[in-house]
């Protein structure tokens, strides 16, 4: 039995179950869903606006049926589908603390209900052979307060006030922001907006974050700012990265005194090789600190920035191959 569904779930699962069993009684969708057969009337009368349903009497009973040669289209999912679903799905569920990823993860919820079992079947099925890797949001009850206030910011155009613990030199600034996108990710949560000091875009994670303030201020969002090709890259000309890169000698001795932006940590390979951890705000910067030395050095992670020096290189070719 179904318990506590909404209206409009109700009305859906009730037009399913007439499409699946071809003719149902009131009787029986009263007991099915727990409400009155005047509240299965009421909303069989709505779904008669939209959908060819009839009803006719059978042994003192009413019985809901589709119109002759009417049925609901069969629907199913190809792989690259049903991976979407379980992909909203399972973000949804793993970062429930944010209430509207929890309600995405709910919404994916209510249509996989409405599947007929076949369906839901074969999404369990592509189930058993896609997996997403889970890992823990580590936000405090704070920073997540932090997130769902910038998500409010941006939809309301408001500027915001931060305290933020910089990446590459560990320094607390102040910044007044236009916040644009909120971006989960991997065990956090990245704030996309406009900085207006540096009067360009940044990326500021929430783990990093001392405070968040709503501003009286409101801003214009740019009409040319798109999220889906900054998120490919088009529009990005500064974030943060972290990276493993390899080194090779004569550059091993001219590291102290022309170190990569955000070095944190190098360790010796073999005589002639170093590996070095960098941690920084300047990703642009360190690119071009790699192509500088070129062959001496190798990006080893993550491979984005492998993607984005080779996609650098290609551009420099072209320009002496014509």
């Amino acid at each position: 039995m179904i318990d506590n569904l909404s209206q409009t779930l109700r009305q859906l699962k009730i037009l399913q179950l007439i499409n699946q069993q071809g003719e149902v009684s009131q009787e029986r969708l009263a007991d099915n869903f727990k409400v009155s057969r005047r509240t299965i009337s009421r909303d069989v009368a709505n779904l008669m606006e939209v959908f060819p349903l009839t009803s006719r009497w059978n042994n003192r009973q009413k019985h809901y049926t589709f119109m002759d040669g009417h049925q609901l289209p069969q629907f199913t999912f190809t792989l690259a589908e049903s991976m979407a679903l379980q992909l909203a799905k399972q973000v949804g569920q793993r970062l429930s603390s944010i209430s509207y990823l929890s309600a995405a993860a709910s919404s994916v919820d209510q249509i996989l209900n409405l599947l007929p079992d076949n369906y839901r079947r074969q999404l369990e099925e592509a189930q058993k052979v896609i997996a997403f890797r889970k890992e823990e949001l580590t936000l405090t009850d704070q920073q997540l307060e932090w997130v769902a206030l910038a998500r409010q910011a941006a939809s309301d155009y408001r500027c915001l006030e931060l305290v933020y613990l910089t990446t590459e030199t560990s320094q607390i600034n102040q910044r007044v922001i236009q916040p644009y996108v909120i971006m989960p990710e991997s065990s956090t949560v990245r704030l996309i907006a406009y900085c207006q000091l540096r009067q360009d875009f940044r990326e500021f994670l929430f783990n990093r974050i001392k405070s968040l303030t709503l501003l009286e201020e409101s801003f214009q969002r740019q009409s040319s700012f798109d999220v889906h090709r900054y998120m490919l890259g088009s529009q990005i000309k500064d974030q943060p990265v972290n990276a493993i890169l390899v080194i090779k000698s004569p550059l091993i001795h001219w590291i102290q005194q022309d170190p990569p932006p955000g070095l944190i940590k190098q360790t010796l390979l073999t005589k002639d090789k170093f590996s070095l951890e960098v941690d920084t705000e300047g990703r642009k910067e360190l690119i071009y600190w790699i192509l500088k030395y070129g062959q001496l050095v190798e990006v080893i992670e993550p491979k984005s920035l492998r993607a984005d020096v080779v996609s650098e290189l290609k551009e420099t070719l072209k320009k002496y191959q014509t």
